[in-house]
């Protein structure tokens, strides 16, 4: 997920994040309503926003709501600059998540 000025997500996936936010606070949903639901998030942006926090803040955002929401984390959010070489920053994200598609789809049970 990209990170758009200011920290906000992009058009297209602000109505995501909104929905997200308001179950968070929505007295009516469980917080365990995403329990079922495993997840990775990988954030795309610039470092040079770091200082002001707006690097990759949309994707830190939804890794948070998920989380919140009792969804199960794949791999720790990952994030991206574009200052810098993606793929030596996407490898470690992917090799976690890749790790956690085994075990969940491929362990053996025990016994």
């Amino acid at each position: 997920m990209s990170t758009h000025p200011d920290g906000k997500p992009p058009p297209h996936c602000a109505h995501f994040c909104t929905l997200l936010d308001d179950h968070i606070n929505d007295f009516r949903v469980n917080r365990d309503a995403l329990a079922h639901l495993h997840f990775a998030v990988l954030g795309f942006g610039s470092a040079d926003y770091e200082p002001a926090g707006h690097f990759c803040t949309a994707a830190a955002q939804v890794d948070v709501f998920l989380e919140k929401l009792a969804a199960c984390r794949l791999a720790p959010l990952g994030r991206v600059s574009d200052t810098r070489e993606a793929e030596k920053q996407v490898a470690p994200w992917l090799s976690a998540l890749l790790h956690s598609l085994d075990r969940l789809f491929f362990s053996v049970a025990p016994g």
